[in-house]
């Protein structure tokens, strides 16, 4: 049974994380305690008895949303490509690795670490690259060529390697009988209806032979 939106944001393994996280920040910002302390007494009661009913129903629906969700990831693996998912987790990887390096540079200076400045400034400036690339790649073929400089454009090979000369008119009834076989040019050679029996005779040797 799919489970509703309310079991899907407090009890999916995906929304979990951050709802850890954010418990976390208002502990150590001390956002938590400036609400708690603004609050009467029995706003406090209400607040824990609130907490501890979502606390009871997101447990009830921590089984039922988890088995849906793996349900999912089964469902979509099986359709998957290795190959393909074995390169988005080279693409990703690559971004996380770019973004520290772009962090790294902006936050830190070369004199403080210059052997660290510089391996960031490698990976941000290979990164640039491979995005620049990635999004060139995308673009539509025509556009592509336009941007690709004249050393770059390579000449296409043809289908057709041989090609032959296009007929203007559609040969006559004389130039198709000539091209016929000589049995062919028998049966069609007496106007009548019943063919001549000496003709069937030359059509059978020759069809014999």
């Amino acid at each position: 049974m799919k489970p509703n939106f309310s079991e899907l944001v407090f009890a999916s393994r995906y929304m979990l994380p951050l709802w850890v996280l954010g418990g976390l920040w208002l502990w150590d910002s001390g956002h938590g305690e400036l609400i708690w302390g603004g609050l009467s007494e029995d706003d406090r009661g209400l607040m824990v008895l609130v907490l501890l009913v979502m606390v009871a129903g997101t447990l009830k629906a921590f089984p039922k949303v988890w088995a849906y969700e793996q349900e999912r990831r089964n469902y979509a693996a099986a359709g998957r490509d290795p190959e393909a998912v074995k390169r988005r987790r080279l693409v990703m990887l690559g971004l996380a690795s770019w973004g520290g390096s772009l962090w790294w540079l902006t936050e830190q200076s070369y004199a403080a670490n210059p052997n660290l400045y510089f391996v960031a400034l490698v990976i941000g400036a290979g990164g640039s690259l491979w995005a620049v690339r990635a999004l060139y790649s995308r673009l539509p073929v025509s556009l592509q060529d336009r941007l690709r400089p004249s050393w770059g454009k390579k000449q296409k090979a043809f289908i057709v390697q041989c090609c032959q000369p296009v007929p203007k008119r559609s040969p006559n009834r004389k130039q198709i009988e000539a091209g016929l076989p000589d049995y062919c040019k028998l049966l069609l050679a007496p106007r009548q209806k019943q063919p001549q029996p000496g003709v069937l005779g030359k059509v059978r040797e020759l069809v014999g032979a």
